[in-house]
């Protein structure tokens, strides 16, 4: 543990970091962690350079991680690299969480074509 007099003082930078935050989510029990983390972290970057909120589809995130190796591991809930997540994230982007929400029926099921047409 490192010494109190070690520790940096608390910074104004906290309070503008705190600001952009999105709310945080539950991932019920779908192993769906990165996919969760990943979209936190897009929904805090376009909040902090758009200055609004939007809500990612997570299950569309987990879905197409999953998918870039689905010959080897196929389409189960199963948990995955954040490097596939951001894989999938550059090669499929994502949609709102409106137009595939984060339902435990859709965990396996891939995302329709209006999904990856909005994304």
């Amino acid at each position: 543990m490192p010494n109190k007099d070690e520790l940096q003082p608390f910074s104004a930078d906290h309070a503008l970091f705190n600001s952009a935050m999105t709310t945080v989510k539950d991932q019920s029990r779908i192993g769906s962690c990165t996919a969760n983390s990943l979209a936190g972290a897009y929904e805090y970057l376009f909040k902090k350079s758009a200055g609004s909120n939007i809500d990612v589809s997570r299950l569309f995130i987990y879905y197409n991680a999953r998918a870039l190796n689905a010959q080897m591991y196929g389409i189960a809930n199963t948990g995955y690299s954040m490097t596939d997540a951001i894989a999938a994230l550059e090669q499929y982007g994502t949609c709102f969480e409106l137009i595939w929400p984060y339902k435990i029926s859709y965990v396996n099921v891939q995302p329709s074509e209006a999904t990856y047409e909005q994304a």
